[in-house]
């Protein structure tokens, strides 16, 4: 009973900080969203709040102007990981030259090392791209369809 009265509280909290957001996120939880749950939505929210906050600038965009969002968001990709994919590539080439086994085996840790690095800053920018990136489906899908997603279905 305890845990019921004690999840109910921190929904409800979870609640307000939402309604707090700016721009606006209409989502409403319900009181018996689990535990696990309660802090992904929070966390969530703030990018659906992100998304709502580009769909004015989105919203006065050509079609053109809007399909040619993808391809500068695959370009910014490229981009901002040029650096860390040139380094693993770097990596890689000098691995199979490398004649000396305990020298491969210091690159083949480097490498490791480079990759995990890639997939941080591939992941970073794609991070920062999401939020653009939706209020872009989302507008396209309006304008083809004529129907808008709703914040929980962004949140989902």
């Amino acid at each position: 009973m305890l845990k019921f009265i004690f999840g109910k509280m921190l929904v409800r909290r979870a609640q307000k900080h939402i309604d707090r957001l700016s721009p606006k996120v209409n989502i409403c939880l319900p009181l018996d969203l689990p535990f696990s749950s309660i802090g992904l939505v929070k966390s969530l929210t703030a990018v659906v709040s992100k998304v709502n906050a580009f769909e004015p600038k989105i919203k006065i965009l050509t079609d053109n102007e809007l399909r040619a969002k993808t391809k500068e968001f695959q370009e910014r990709l490229v981009r901002e990981t040029l650096s860390a994919q040139k380094e693993c590539d770097r990596l890689n080439q000098e691995y199979r030259q490398e004649k000396d086994n305990q020298e491969r085996d210091n690159l083949k840790n480097q490498i490791d090392q480079a990759k995990k690095n890639l997939s941080l800053v591939r992941e970073k920018v794609l991070d920062d791209i999401l939020p653009e990136a939706f209020a872009v489906v989302r507008e396209a899908s309006c304008r083809t369809t004529g129907m808008r997603h709703f914040d929980i279905q962004l949140l989902g």
